[in-house]
């Protein structure tokens, strides 16, 4: 994959060799078109190829059972945050021509919720919601919250679940019914999910995985604003992942229409070659918040 690597790629300003970084020594290997890697990353800086991927063939059928029940408690009992309240989470839904579901043009943003010395903690949760607030600029779209009001909707939202461990999704939308308009000049709804660590979240997974360059290319940064994270720009990536798994692999790596790799689905990519950490630059991918907490860290830990 590294000749696919753009000359301007971003790398550690330390090499990194065996470090707490990684819990294994990393290898980047080709095998029949594949990579495989062992090289687990730590879930509160998960690079994104470990994150969000589900080993079907690992999990036995009792506890794919289990987390049948699971789902069902967290819908009986769970609450989302929903424009300012607090509503049951089987209430919290829209109409099939909302604009947001029918043209697909939500934004979102997904973390991660710790367990710390005195409660839950966010991982880079300020940094999560200024780029849903660039999203929303990019897209031309209007917060009807500040920062401020959606972080203090996640705290409750975290409390009113008893969340120790999992995710938060947010979930900026339009909500109204949009039969033929195609731009709405309303705010936009707010939806809160927190979503308590399971089986099926792997927070935990570090099995290794194996990857393959897509047969579909990263949409180019000037047909829509690849920065923002709308879920219609997630169809690419979509794509990409369905090519993989039918070809065998658990991840489809994308490369860019100026002929570079990009990333994957839902994950940054990263090589170590010769003790060195490299990644594509930014400008057509996502500004990824986990991209740029490696890059933080990798210089200090190395």
């Amino acid at each position: 994959f590294e000749r696919f690597l753009h000359p301007a790629s971003p790398r550690a300003e330390r090499s990194i060799g065996r470090t707490a970084f990684l819990r294994r020594e990393p290898f980047l290997q080709r095998q029949e078109g594949a990579v495989n890697t062992s090289a687990a990353l730590p879930n509160d800086l998960c690079c994104g190829l470990m994150f969000g991927i589900q080993f079907d063939s690992l999990a036995p059928e009792f506890i794919r059972a289990n987390q049948l029940r699971e789902d069902k408690m967290m819908k009986e009992k769970g609450k989302v945050w929903l424009n300012g309240a607090l509503i049951p989470w089987e209430k919290a839904t829209v109409p099939l021509l909302s604009h947001g579901f029918s043209r697909g043009s939500a934004i979102f943003e997904i973390f991660g919720i710790h367990k710390g010395q005195k409660g839950p903690v966010a991982f880079g949760m300020d940094q999560h919601l200024s780029r849903l607030m660039k999203s929303a600029e990019l897209l031309g779209m209007e917060m009807a919250y500040t920062k401020e009001e959606i972080a203090t909707a996640v705290s409750k939202t975290v409390r009113a679940n008893e969340v120790g461990r999992g995710l938060i999704k947010i979930l900026a939308y339009w909500g109204e019914e949009a039969v033929i308009q195609l731009v709405l000049d309303s705010k936009l709804d707010l939806a809160i999910f927190a979503i308590p660590e399971s089986k099926e979240l792997g927070l935990d997974n570090d099995q290794p995985i194996a990857a393959c360059l897509s047969r579909w290319r990263k949409i180019h940064p000037e047909t829509v604003p690849v920065a923002a994270k709308a879920c219609s720009n997630y169809l690419n990536g979509y794509l990409a992942r369905r090519d993989a798994i039918r070809r065998g692999f658990d991840v489809g790596l994308m490369v860019g229409t100026d002929g570079f790799l990009a990333e994957g689905s839902t994950e940054s990519v990263f090589l170590v070659k010769d003790g060195v950490l490299k990644t594509p630059p930014l400008g057509r991918i996502l500004s990824s918040i986990t991209r740029m907490s490696i890059l933080e860290a990798a210089p200090h830990i190395g």
